[in-house]
């Protein structure tokens, strides 16, 4: 009976078998996982830079009507989106944002707020295809949709905008 036993036993070797050599490959999640030690703007803080932008771009354009295209009176009076004012923003701030982001990470109101927008894998400025993507594609397209692919950035694990992601971009404080 015990010769029985032993038959059904695997023989213990002190060499090591196929098995103990191989290693398991580590487990591979669905979830994207965020970096640590990456401080996201919040969605306010980018709200105030946005709101301080457009005071310094109002201010710019009016200027800029006024200096070359005089009062504008009553012939504009029922321009509609072609009136001259809303032609020269378009003209002067996405140029700006675009340079901005692509040679400094920020503009002045995102510098005034310590927050700056980066590639999001590599971590460096915008490169002229991606601000553009960002600015100018992005943004028109997180505005036209009621305005849900700016109010994103509240619920996103990275805090995101459809222009971010559309950019491939992240906004980050860098300061306090």
């Amino acid at each position: 009976m015990d010769e029985n036993m032993n038959m059904n036993q695997t023989p213990v070797s002190s060499e090591p078998s196929v098995m103990q050599s191989q290693t398991i490959p580590p487990q591979v999640t669905t979830q994207p996982q965020i970096s640590q030690g990456v401080n996201y703007a919040s969605f306010f803080r980018r709200l105030v830079a946005l709101l301080l932008d457009s005071l310094l771009l109002s201010f710019t354009v009016n200027t800029l009507v006024i200096v070359f295209l005089g009062s504008l009176g009553s012939p504009w009076k029922d321009a509609g989106l072609f009136h001259p004012v809303y032609i020269v923003t378009a003209l002067v701030a996405w140029p700006y944002q675009v340079f901005m982001l692509n040679k400094y990470g920020a503009t002045l109101g995102k510098m005034a707020l310590g927050i700056r927008v980066q590639n999001e894998s590599t971590g460096a400025n915008l490169t002229l295809v991606e601000a553009v993507l960002r600015e100018v594609v992005g943004k028109f397209l997180s505005g036209i949709a009621l305005l849900i692919g700016y109010f994103w950035v509240i619920w996103d694990p990275k805090k995101q905008g459809w222009h971010d992601k559309l950019g491939k971009s992240v906004v980050i404080k860098v300061s306090k």
